[in-house]
């Protein structure tokens, strides 16, 4: 689609902005200047929100006390979320048929998957068995932080009874890729998909598979469909060419200084980096709130 173009510089502002690797710190956490930062910028009212790959259970651990009034857009777009009251507000899912090739093909690359699910009133991620360090690593994670989720099923495609929005492959970069590859040669139409590195856990990469609908982009349509920011600038802040849907649909796009080329190449200005709390200090000075 075509990227929106500037709005009048006196025009009120709708900032939002990825999480990892561009408003979180290299510990995938708020760091003390950058949560005061937001605790001036939700007091002074000023239009925010995020936007990012993590489900709402994930941002919530983040985020703790901070009380974002405007909803977020969880897994890619899948998930438009009211953090107050917990509810989600769209829930854009998986077929099952979509679902089942992630979990055939990661198979016949020797690996599996978990898959996330909402019933509507709880999320769920469940898992069979763990078959690598990368899946290890993400159990022990989510043990750690006692994740009420959390869910061992004997059959993955047991749980296709609930809204799937997102089945997630972590492995080797080779295996990831050599699924992805698959998956867009076989199923072409059936699912977006995305692979990056994890950031927290070297050598190990993710694939995550959502509803060909879902998409940060679609995530703001949903966001301005219940809220009214007609006349907004939507300022957007990322680091990854997962945050290009992002980017599509902003006036004012964002690239930190550690996001990819390809980002950097459509944005409309580069900041620092995410490790200097660059976002925040663009978003205090942009609203008038730095001194």
């Amino acid at each position: 689609m075509t990227r929106r173009t500037s709005s009048d510089d006196n025009a009120p502002r709708l900032y939002i902005t990825d999480l990892d690797g561009t408003l979180l710190d290299p510990d995938a956490r708020l760091s003390a200047a950058t949560r005061a930062g937001l605790e001036r910028l939700l007091a002074a009212d000023v239009p925010f929100t995020i936007a990012t790959a993590r489900n709402p259970h994930s941002i919530r651990e983040i985020l703790g006390d901070l009380r974002l009034t405007l909803p977020v857009i969880a897994q890619h777009g899948a998930l438009l979320t009211d953090m107050v009251t917990r509810t989600h507000l769209r829930v854009r899912a998986m077929t099952s048929g979509a679902a089942l090739a992630v979990l055939d093909t990661a198979k016949q690359h020797g690996t599996s998957a978990w898959i996330s699910t909402t019933t509507g009133t709880r999320d769920h991620v469940s898992y069979d068995v763990v078959t690598n360090g990368g899946m290890q690593w993400y159990l022990d994670d989510r043990v750690a932080a006692m994740d009420p989720r959390l869910r061992r099923v004997g059959d993955l495609t047991s749980v296709f009874d609930e809204q799937v929005t997102c089945v997630t492959v972590m492995a080797q970069p080779d295996v990831t890729d050599a699924v992805a590859a698959a998956l867009r040669d076989e199923h072409p139409d059936a699912m977006t998909i995305h692979v990056y590195d994890n950031a927290y856990s070297p050598g190990w990469r993710w694939l995550t598979a959502h509803a060909t609908d879902a998409g940060k982009d679609n995530g703001v349509r949903d966001l301005l469909e219940r809220h009214e920011f007609s006349d907004h600038e939507i300022v957007v802040f990322g680091d990854t060419t997962g945050d290009l849907p992002l980017f599509d649909v902003a006036h004012r796009r964002i690239a930190v200084a550690n996001a990819d080329q390809e980002l950097i190449d459509v944005a409309c200005e580069t900041i620092g980096p995410h490790h200097e709390d660059a976002v925040i200090e663009y978003i205090l000075r942009d609203a008038g709130l730095d001194v």
